[in-house]
Order: C-alpha cells, then structure tokens, then sequence
C-alpha cells in the first residue's frame, strides 16, 4: 500500500519522444522557443540601473541647471553693457518759438554714451557665487544618479525575492497537495485519521495564502519599478543573485565620506553662501559711473559737449549695507552646519548598513554551511528509513517540507545581505561593480 501511495506522490513526467511528433510541429515548436528565449532575456540588476538613469528627465533637468550657473558665471564677471542716449534739450513748447529747433540758444539735439563702472571684487564675488552653484548643481546630479540606483537596485531586490518565494511556495503547496490526496485514499481505507486530514487542508490553506501575499509583494515591486523603467509587468528575473563583492573597510568607508557627493552638495551650498556674505560685504563699497554726451546746436550756434561722473553714496550703512552683510553672513553659517549634519547623518547610515551587512552575511554563512547541508540530510535520512521500512512517508513529506522552508528563510537571508551591499554600495562609489 505505501509502494503504491509513494508512486502516485512522485510521479514523473512522461516525455513524448521526439520521432513521434510530426516534423512541422518540432520545427514550430523549436521557432516558438527561440522567439520566446529572444523575448524574455532576464532583467538583471545592472540593466534595471542602466535603463532607469538613462531615462530619467530629473538628471537631465540638473545638468541644464549646472550649465545655467557656469553661463551665469561668465555674465556676472563682465561690466554692464554701456549705454545710448538720444534726444532733444532746451526745446521750448509754449509761446510763438514753441518747437522751433533753432529759436532758442540751448535747444540742442544730443547723442551721449554712459557705462556703468562695477567694481571688480564685486564682480569676481558675483561669478564665484555662480561658480559654486554650478558646483552644487553638479553634485546633485551625482547625489541624484546615486539615489535611482539604489532605488533600483532595492526594488529590483523586492521583486527578485518575491519571484523567489513564490516558487518555493508554490513547491511546498504542491507537496502538500501531494500528501493531502495520499491521506483521502487512506481516510478512506480508515488507515489516516480525519484529524491529519484536516491539519493538512488548514496548512494548505495557509501556505496558498503565503503564495497570495508573494503575488502580492511582486505586484507592488513591479509597479515600484515602473517608476523608473516604465510598465514592467512580464520581465522575468535571472534564478540567481547577481555578484556584488564584499565592500572595503569600515575605516575605509568612513574616511570616503568626506568625498560623498551628499556632503559635495552640502559644501557647494556653504561655499556659495560664502561668497554671497562677500558679495554683500562688498557692496558698502561704491561703484561709479561716467557719461559722454555731445549737443548739436543750430543757426551757427557752437555745439557742445558734456562729460560727468557719478558715484554711489552709500547712505545710512550701519541699516542697510552692514545688515545686510549679517545676513549672509548668518546663511553661510547656517549651510555650514547643514553640512555637518549631512555628515552626521551619513555616519549613522553607514554605520547601520555595515551593521546588517555583517548580521545578514553571518545568517547566510549559517544556511548555507549548516542548516541546509542538515536540512538535505534529514531528506535523505528520512528516504533511507523509508526504503528500510522504519519511517512513514508522512515523515518524508515533512522532511521536504522543512527542508522548502528552509530554502525560504536562506532566501530571506541573501535577500538582506544583498540590501546591505546596495547600501554600502551608496558610500563607495555607486554599483558599477556589479556583475550581470
């Protein structure tokens, strides 16, 4: 009876042999699976972040934004475009001379050119100030491209894991399925007892709904993905992790910190306050101008020609000019500290991310060096004791079932260490050390 029962639990798929099969179909059948294979290449991790940075308008936008702040930073160190002045002086309007050109002696039509004089310190603390937003802009496109690709790759993590566990849940359904039917056929031959019987219906019930929420993740990951690479519904996923090398020290990590492009963006902000405070500083000190103007005057009257100078008086320093010099000054010391926070605020995120790294690196060593290799042991075990009459197939079922689960949680297991790299990843240099 249970030579019987172990057959109808494991049986194999019967394969037409080829030479049965007419020769069109064999070649359609062998068309289809090239176009299929051609069709449904895995998505792997390093396309996913190759596709989403290159797609992304946000990088793009910021590029032009650098580009703005350098052109912006040729204008500001130039002078003001001088000026051309035309017109008529002196023309009366009333009386029996009104608008007569050449009536009165001051009438006089003139042409003149003014050129303001902006100081030249001013003028380099202008062009500074956009150089350093240049600066700032460019760091947060690398500051930028760095978050997609961990956006990426921790979705692209999600979606992997889900695929994963539905496949493993699905073989311990399967499983379950197996033994369910075995113990009907002995439920009626009153050789099970309808108490397994329903145990095994409600483990049923709930692994499918473990598959549910699986299906579930997936669909959430897919549509996380969707954000940067666009509908993603079919992609299919390669079976295994990609290779994501263990990171540099610690000391090392730390030391790269100073150079992250978080803290590149939080330096381009205070140096750019910093010459805004200078900028400001500055101001209190006067620019001046000139102009020319030369007067045509009529009826053999002599013409005549105007030179004159302007300056600016700063008026009432100590409220206007000295305030606002604190003020900038207050800014600079403000993006200062941000930026020290930024600092900060990467320290602890490094540091928990090697944390979980090393936690999650210890869990899979564990799975994979001890508990799976006792999990198949107990496998085979169980099929040897079997084979020798001295275990049930019920205990088979239960050893498979706990060596599934256990697969599962290794999973879960290489799934977190390989968040922790994406982490990591963030604080030396990105993913492009990640093989396909």
């Amino acid at each position: 009876m249970l030579r019987r029962e172990l057959t109808f639990a494991f049986t194999e798929i019967y394969i037409v042999p080829v030479s049965r099969l007419p020769l069109k179909t064999c070649l359609a059948a062998w068309l289809f699976g090239q176009t299929a294979l051609l069709c449904a290449q895995p998505l792997q991790m390093r396309e996913a972040i190759e596709q989403a940075l290159q797609r992304q308008p946000s990088l793009s936008a910021l590029e032009q934004a650098a580009l703005a702040a350098r052109e912006s930073a040729v204008a500001d160190a130039e002078l003001p475009d001088p000026s051309l002045k035309l017109g008529v002086q002196n023309l009366p309007v009333t009386g029996t001379d009104s608008y007569d050109i050449g009536a009165v002696d001051m009438t006089m039509t003139t042409i003149g050119f003014s050129q303001e004089m902006v100081r030249a310190d001013k003028r380099e603390a202008a062009a500074a100030r956009s150089r350093a937003e240049a600066e700032r802009w460019s760091a947060a496109g690398v500051e930028l491209a760095l978050d997609i690709e961990q956006a990426v790759a921790m979705q692209w993590l999600q979606l992997y894991q889900a695929v994963q566990q539905q496949k493993l849940i699905a073989a311990i359904r399967k499983e379950l399925q197996s033994e369910q039917s075995v113990l009907q056929q002995q439920l009626a031959s009153s050789a099970a007892s309808a108490d397994a019987v329903f145990a095994l219906q409600t483990m049923a019930a709930f692994t499918q709904d473990r598959l549910l929420k699986a299906q579930g993740q997936e669909r959430i990951a897919r549509a996380a993905l969707a954000r940067w690479l666009g509908p993603v519904p079919n992609a299919q996923l390669p079976d295994e992790l990609p290779e994501m090398p263990a990171p540099p020290s610690l000391s090392a990590l730390q030391r790269q910190l100073s150079e992250h492009p978080d803290v590149l963006v939080g330096r381009a902000v205070e140096k750019a306050s910093r010459f805004e405070a200078e900028l400001a500083a500055v101001s209190s000190q006067s620019d001046w101008s000139w102009e020319v103007m030369y007067g045509k005057r009529f009826q053999d009257r002599a013409d005549l020609l105007t030179v004159q100078f302007s300056i600016d008086l700063p008026w009432r320093q100590a409220q206007r000019q000295d305030r606002r010099f604190a003020e900038k000054t207050a800014l600079a010391e403000q993006a200062r500290f941000g930026t020290e926070d930024i600092r900060q605020r990467l320290q602890a995120q490094l540091l928990e991310a090697w944390s979980a790294w090393e936690v999650a690196s210890a869990r899979v060593d564990n799975y994979e060096t001890v508990l799976l290799p006792a999990a198949k042991a107990q496998v085979e075990t169980a099929g040897v004791g079997y084979r020798a009459a001295r275990q049930s197939l019920a205990e088979i079922w239960k050893a498979r079932r706990s060596l599934l689960e256990m697969q599962l949680e290794a999973l879960d297991a290489r799934v977190a260490r390989a968040l922790a790299l994406v982490h990591l990843a963030h604080y030396h240099g990105g993913f492009s050390h990640v093989a396909n």
